[in-house]
């Protein structure tokens, strides 16, 4: 069946079956709302991403900034305690308490560092 179609259609090629024929008016109006259609969806697609794009980036900022004051937390703590012990140490013990003293600078610039990040984020 398919060789005698080829070999009816010979060199030239055989005209494809007519049939009902859409006229070019109806299959642009069509090809623009479909066009139209798929760029509101890609629209709506985009807001919705960005959304929560921007959601994602407020939750990482929040937890950041709560990790940033629990640092600060830890190291006002630290630099109490320190400060204590430098203290009790001059007075009570008579010794020069240096090793509080490192401790506490060390935990006071902490303090300062996080509290300074804290406040760029």
């Amino acid at each position: 069946s398919a060789r005698r179609e080829v070999e009816a259609c010979g060199n030239d090629g055989c005209e494809a079956e007519s049939g009902p024929a859409v006229p070019s008016e109806v299959a642009a109006s069509f090809i623009r709302s479909e066009l139209r259609r798929a760029q509101e969806i890609g629209e709506e697609s985009r807001k919705v991403l960005a959304m929560r794009a921007l959601d994602d980036v407020r939750r990482i900022r929040n937890t950041v900034v709560r990790l940033l004051q629990l640092s600060e937390e830890q190291a006002k703590e630290d630099a109490d305690k320190a400060q204590g012990e430098q203290a009790y140490l001059r007075l009570v013990e008579g010794q020069p308490g240096w090793i509080a003293g490192w401790q506490l600078g060390e935990a006071t610039r902490r303090r300062n560092d996080a509290r300074l990040l804290r406040k760029s984020v």
